[in-house]
């Protein structure tokens, strides 16, 4: 399945939402989806395995596209993760945005920005997750 643009994600996340309004695929969803199309319930573990990236036994509408966008959240993270430890430092953001071609005197600026909208945990850093997370929402969000 070839997803790429946001209303094609929304689409496919809706179909196999019970209850749409809650955005969440369960289990019960999925079982429900397979026999109306005619799918082989063994499957629906291991859609569950694939997508439940936090493993609440619920795949939310983040998780969902994670899963078909994680070539490219990677590659975007890796450009700003210089040591590769999963982490995106103060001083990897700003040399990321200065290769980017930043200009200097406004890093800071552009630093405190990313930095306020990414770092959920305020804990000064970047993490892998806080990166994919915000890179769904503001790509393919629901909301807009």
């Amino acid at each position: 399945m070839l997803l790429r643009t946001k209303q094609d994600f929304q689409n496919s996340f809706k179909e196999f939402c019970v209850n749409t309004a809650n955005r969440e695929i369960t289990k019960k969803s999925l079982q429900k989806w397979c026999q109306k199309n005619k799918v082989k319930m063994q499957h629906v573990d291991s859609f569950m395995d694939k997508h439940d990236l936090n493993h609440d036994h619920v795949i939310e509408y983040s998780e969902f596209v994670q899963f078909y966008v994680s070539t490219e959240i990677k590659e975007n993270f890796a450009r700003y993760d210089a040591n590769n430890d999963q982490m995106i430092t103060k001083q990897e953001l700003r040399d990321g945005l200065l290769k980017a071609g930043h200009e200097e005197d406004m890093l800071d600026f552009e630093m405190n920005r990313i930095l306020e909208k990414m770092d959920v945990n305020h804990d000064g850093q970047i993490s892998y997750a806080e990166f994919a997370d915000y890179f769904v929402k503001s790509n393919y969000s629901f909301d807009k």
